[in-house]
């Protein structure tokens, strides 16, 4: 134990006697350790910001597709299968039927585009989760 209190003596000596080196040192201890911490808060703010954009961009919401004008097909779903979805799955705020039409063109006077057309219910017209 003696001996440790010597250590400790000794290094309190170094450091008063090389006051310049010891500053230095302690200054890239100090700008070291917060560029590391600064980093990180950088790197988990973008994290954060994408993940909100991408959350905003989709809205939680989930699509189930089915072939409707497929033959053979038989799967439809009813009013009451999206009532039970909203009362039995949780954080189901409104969940609706949603036709498209893919692959029409629009012909204008600055050439052609492709035209997609689709509807839904207005008064719930997605199927969103928190």
């Amino acid at each position: 134990m003696a001996q440790l209190w010597e250590y400790i003596k000794i290094a309190l000596m170094n450091i008063k006697s090389n006051k310049g080196r010891s500053i230095l040192t302690m200054l890239g201890i100090i700008i070291g350790i917060s560029s590391v911490i600064m980093i990180i808060s950088i790197g988990n703010g973008v994290r954060d910001s994408v993940s909100n954009e991408l959350k905003n961009m989709v809205g939680g919401k989930i699509i189930i597709y089915t072939n409707g004008g497929v033959e053979g097909n038989d799967v439809k779903f009813t009013e009451d299968d999206f009532k039970l979805v909203k009362e039995k799955v949780a954080h189901v705020k409104g969940a609706t039927t949603q036709y498209s039409y893919l692959g029409a063109t629009a012909k204008a006077r600055k050439g052609d585009f492709s035209a997609n057309l689709e509807g839904g219910s207005t008064w719930q017209r997605l199927t969103y989760l928190r």
